[in-house]
């Protein structure tokens, strides 16, 4: 028969919940439910940029806006692709433009034409899953200040990505035409999704770009037929003629972001900022190719 204190002790246990073997398993991160600011939150435990891990392998900065703190890594496109002063050289002139008012072109790719190189925002998101997931990372290719910028927004743990959609919404008001991949079913409902969830003010929400262009719908339209799929990998490698070597699969990137929140082990991360880079680069050269 068991005693009084060993009850006892068995009912405290059978309170506390259980953990998630998968969890434990795969390192995947506890679930976290954003608080309204000023609420307090719950997050894993925060690695600050002072101790050197984040910061030695991914050069950036800590930032801060009303909505919190964030990582920010920026650069100039050409530093990272050294083949773009060449294709923004060659458009700076208004070439794109100037074949809009020749020939017939989609809306999209028409408002893309007349303000590339300037006015015009890539975006491409890395995020913790599928639709109402978080957002943890923010890649961007924008003219700030007469230089094309690759800037990433990173949320270094969970509570970090209110912060770095305030950013995002910064930018997007200095920008006339969004350019994204698949944005339309996945990218852009996610912004919004979660700008709501942070309960972002209606104001900040309305301040889409005036066009938005999907280079998903634009690329089956001009190769459904001559490629057997349309995803930005396989235009990469039949557009670009660009082959991607030891780069992090898609599937592994949310596992990959929820062992750097757990560990601090920034190794794997330098890897996704890396892919996000590349689906940047791409993205750009592919709706060049696609207006011109």
């Amino acid at each position: 028969m068991l005693s009084e204190e060993l009850r006892r002790r068995i009912e405290a246990l059978n309170r506390l919940p259980l953990a998630n073997p998968r969890a434990q398993a795969f390192g995947d991160a506890p679930s976290v439910q954003p608080f309204p600011p000023g609420k307090g939150s719950i997050t894993a435990p925060h690695f600050a940029i002072g101790d050197g891990t984040l910061a030695r392998l991914v050069a950036g900065c800590e930032c801060e806006n009303a909505a919190g703190k964030h990582y920010r890594v920026r650069q100039t496109v050409d530093a990272f692709w050294p083949q773009a002063t060449r294709l923004f050289c060659e458009n700076a002139n208004g070439a794109l433009a100037a074949r809009v008012a020749h020939e017939s072109m989609h809306v999209e790719l028409a408002a893309f034409a007349g303000h590339f190189p300037r006015s015009t925002l890539f975006l491409d998101l890395e995020t913790c899953g599928f639709a109402g997931s978080m957002v943890f990372l923010i890649g961007l290719v924008w003219h700030d200040d007469d230089v094309w910028v690759l800037d990433q927004l990173l949320a270094r743990d969970y509570a970090e990505e209110r912060a770095i959609l305030a950013t995002l919404w910064d930018v997007v008001r200095r920008n006339q035409v969004l350019v994204t991949f698949n944005g339309k079913s996945f990218d852009w409902p996610m912004v919004l999704d979660r700008s709501t969830l942070h309960r972002f003010s209606c104001e900040t929400v309305s301040a889409t770009p005036g066009t938005h262009c999907d280079l998903l719908h634009h690329a089956r339209r001009r190769w459904k037929h001559r490629l057997p799929n349309c995803k930005l990998q396989t235009l990469e490698q039949a557009v670009c003629k660009r082959t991607r070597h030891e780069d992090i699969s898609g599937a592994d990137i949310p596992i990959a972001y929820h062992q750097f929140v757990r560990t601090g082990n920034a190794r794997e991360l330098q890897s996704i900022m890396h892919h996000n880079a590349m689906d940047l680069v791409t993205l750009i050269e592919v709706t060049v190719k696609l207006a011109g």
